[in-house]
């Protein structure tokens, strides 16, 4: 999983990813949506309205490809983890994907529109 991340890191960072819905530019579920398709996972496991349905409405094809971890005081997301925060953090949330670094404290992650209008980057969480 590693050298997945690596490449998809190399093809993306710095800039703006756009994969989905060209009306509503360079989202964080653009980045998602990279991913997964990297992956040869269907976008319909994870397409949603908001980001933090992707968990909350998780659904059986969902768990086909995916397995639901609920955030707790010792979880560290590894690499390649899809990441979904709440509506802490704006309306929708926010997703994104573990680099795979990180401890009970913080953790990394790869990012787009947060801070929102951000082109993809690591964020630390």
């Amino acid at each position: 999983m590693q050298d997945k991340f690596n490449q998809f890191f190399n093809r993306w960072n710095g800039k703006p990813c756009e994969v989905e819905d060209p009306s509503n530019l360079d989202q964080c579920f653009d980045l998602a949506f990279a991913w997964i398709d990297s992956l040869a996972i269907p976008r319909d496991t994870i397409r949603h309205l908001y980001a933090y349905e992707i968990y909350t409405k998780a659904f059986d094809r969902t768990r086909q490809y995916f397995d639901i971890i609920a955030n707790t005081p010792d979880g560290i997301p590894k690499v390649g983890d899809v990441v979904i925060f709440g509506t802490g953090i704006g309306i929708a949330g926010h997703v994104s994907i573990s680099n795979g670094k990180g401890d009970t404290n913080t953790f990394e992650s790869f990012d787009q529109n947060f801070p929102t209008g951000s082109k993809c980057h690591i964020q630390v969480h």
